[in-house]
């Protein structure tokens, strides 16, 4: 019985490690896609701020 709350415990992180794994590499995809914006609103808005 203890092994089953071990193997219990095991599985429940092991299922927590993949998200928080997986919900890094989607946050840290966005983070890149959000930066990539502002680059390009700030070159955008340098560009129409130059007389």
């Amino acid at each position: 019985y203890p092994k089953g709350v071990i193997f219990g415990k095991e599985w429940e992180s092991h299922i927590q490690k993949s998200k928080v794994t997986e919900y890094n590499e989607r946050t840290s995809d966005n983070k890149k896609e959000l930066d990539a914006l502002l680059m390009t609103r700030t070159n955008e808005r340098t560009a129409d701020d130059i007389p």
